[in-house]
């Protein structure tokens, strides 16, 4: 159960955990989309358009536009208004800059810019102001691989224990095939000659893989003013509590006997966003983000 409360941000980037960028990140290659003829229809302002995709299709991944970073419901709705479905950055006819208005989609730091959620669409040469360089082997779920002023794409997961083939997320031109976000399978080699691995600044680095068979086990529940740890009716066992503010730094670690009839009262120093993870008998049962207010 959720802790709903309410504090007043001090910055204007979220912090964020892997498994919210992966979230925010996957609806935008899965997203499956009908080409009406209007989406490919001549466009008045721009004789040099030519679309991508064929009228009468059904396509799966968000359009590419030079310049896009449409959510997935506002490119649905934009396509159902007879928005044309993509452009590129030598047919937009913008000198200089992309997102011309009678196109819908996105384009690689679009795709960036809505997985971590920012405030405003950050290019590939911003996006190194939010984060930092890292090594390729220690690449995890959720952070970029970036040639800033050429492309980004967000790294996945790897493909083999000797982290040759990876898996990424990408919105990219390429053409002669349909121009859509997905995931794809490359090879490290591939870019190591001019890409660099990032990490986002804002990113709160906690273990997030829970097993199915814990995650009811345990549960926090704000009450009045109070966060509370209640453990189902047949726990047993030690429980450890770990508290980490958005900066990644441990507030708060205590280790409890768990049982059924026992409430556990979590005290905060103060008013914050908090991820808290509960540790069970080895096994993490709580991987969860809260609003504390004291």
């Amino acid at each position: 159960m959720n802790a709903i409360l309410a504090i007043v941000l001090v910055t204007q980037f979220r912090y964020l955990t892997r498994a919210e960028i992966m979230d925010s990140t996957r609806p935008f290659a899965e997203v499956e989309w009908y080409c009406d003829s209007a989406n490919v229809a001549p466009v008045p302002e721009c004789p040099d358009w030519y679309p991508d995709y064929q009228a009468g299709h059904t396509y799966r991944g968000m359009a590419y536009e030079y310049g896009g970073w449409d959510r997935v419901g506002q490119f649905l709705a934009n396509l159902d208004n007879g928005l044309r479905a993509g452009s590129h950055s030598d047919n937009d006819c913008l000198v200089g800059r992309g997102d011309p208005s009678w196109a819908t989609g996105q384009d690689c730091s679009g795709l960036v810019s809505r997985a971590w959620q920012l405030p405003y669409k950050h290019s590939t040469g911003m996006l190194p102001d939010i984060s930092h360089p890292i090594d390729w082997d220690a690449l995890l779920p959720g952070d970029i691989i970036d040639w800033p002023r050429h492309h980004v794409v967000i790294f996945d997961s790897w493909a083999d224990t000797d982290h040759v083939y990876m898996f990424i997320y990408q919105a990219t031109d390429r053409r002669p095939n349909p121009s859509t976000t997905a995931r794809d399978l490359r090879n490290r080699a591939n870019y190591v000659s001019h890409y660099t691995p990032y990490r986002y600044n804002y990113l709160v680095d906690i273990e997030e893989n829970i097993s199915p068979e814990n995650r009811d086990v345990v549960a926090l529940v704000y009450d009045g003013n109070r966060l509370l740890m209640k453990f189902s009716q047949f726990t047993e066992g030690e429980a450890e509590v770990g508290a980490f503010d958005v900066a990644g730094r441990t507030v708060l670690r205590k280790t409890v006997r768990a049982d059924g009839t026992r409430e556990v009262e979590i005290e905060l120093p103060r008013s914050g966003i908090y991820f808290v993870k509960v540790t069970l008998n080895g096994h993490v049962v709580i991987s969860q983000k809260v609003i504390y207010f004291k």
